[in-house]
């Protein structure tokens, strides 16, 4: 049910791409010659998007059943895969469209993966348009739509800052916040890990209503990922003004200053990502949808209110 509910989400989305990459010289600031390569871009990226809403249902299958190992493996090696695409298509002076379409076959074969993996797992599974029923959709619906509100608003707070900055400013711009972004984001996606594997522990105790058992798992839930958040976004405050021209040249200095907040950032993230967890799987998740909808539309309301300054 959900699969055909997230295939309409993929049309809307493939709709809303289509519609950018014809009107992408309205909607960012770019230069006559950069039009036509970000009109590609735009839609190789969002056949990418799209195929990810019917495919997250075989990841969903994988993390039911608790087998985020599998889901990992495949996760590390898209990774590693797309890495090495990278690096050796860069040498070899591929230009970026090219580049670009490498790497998203490489992660749309990875969706066919995790398709593969699901049916493995789970043998009974059938996804089939004869199988939606309604009264499923309103089962699930009641707790998923809250999800996906949480998992939505992340995404308009964390990820729209690009899309404001390249409205309004310029791709050298973008660039002076995405290599920054990069940084950060990887401190965080290395030690955030410990809270999102939490759900199905905080969903069994609140089931029997062990409050304490909750206490200790946030006690020691916040703990552990600030223990390993700490040093690094602390590593990469200090040395930020070292590494990023290290890593891409000069031009990048006013890079450094933004690693350093998004350094802070990230630690306050890591702080609270245990308690957002035991909220989702406590039945507080109402109420976590709300405040990170309102989160995600103010910080998006701040950014065009202060871009032009």
């Amino acid at each position: 049910t959900l699969a055909v509910v997230f295939m309409g989400l993929a049309l809307a989305v493939c709709a809303a791409f289509v519609f950018a990459a014809l009107n992408v010289s309205r909607l960012f600031n770019l230069t006559p010659g950069q039009v036509d390569t970000a009109r590609v871009l735009l839609l190789m990226s969002g056949t990418q998007v799209a195929l990810g809403f019917p495919f997250s249902v075989f990841g969903g299958v994988m993390n039911g059943f608790q087998r985020y190992d599998i889901n990992n493996v495949v996760t590390v090696a898209t990774s590693v895969v797309v890495a090495t695409v990278n690096v050796t298509m860069l040498l070899a002076g591929f230009t970026l469209l090219e580049m670009v379409a490498a790497t998203t076959a490489v992660r749309v074969g990875s969706k066919f993966v995790y398709r593969l993996n699901a049916y493995y797992v789970f043998p009974g599974l059938s996804v089939r348009p004869s199988h939606v029923r309604l009264a499923r959709l309103r089962e699930v619906s009641g707790f998923s739509v809250y999800v996906a509100v949480i998992n939505w608003s992340n995404r308009l707070n964390f990820t729209t800052d690009a899309i404001v900055i390249g409205a309004f400013l310029s791709p050298a711009a973008v660039a002076l916040w995405t290599v920054p972004r990069r940084m950060a984001q990887a401190v965080r996606v290395l030690t955030g890990q410990f809270s999102a594997v939490l759900l199905p522990v905080i969903v069994d105790a609140d089931t029997r209503r062990q409050a304490g058992r909750l206490r200790t798992i946030l006690v020691h839930g916040t703990r552990l990922p600030l223990l390993a958040a700490t040093p690094l976004a602390a590593t990469l405050f200090m040395t930020a003004g070292t590494i990023i021209p290290a890593w891409v040249g000069p031009g990048f200095e006013e890079s450094a200053l933004v690693a350093r907040i998004l350094a802070v950032v990230i630690v306050l993230r890591v702080g609270t990502a245990t308690a957002s967890v035991i909220m989702k799987g406590a039945g507080e998740h109402r109420m976590l949808a709300y405040n990170n909808a309102a989160v995600g539309l103010a910080n998006l309301g701040l950014s065009n209110a202060w871009v032009g300054r």
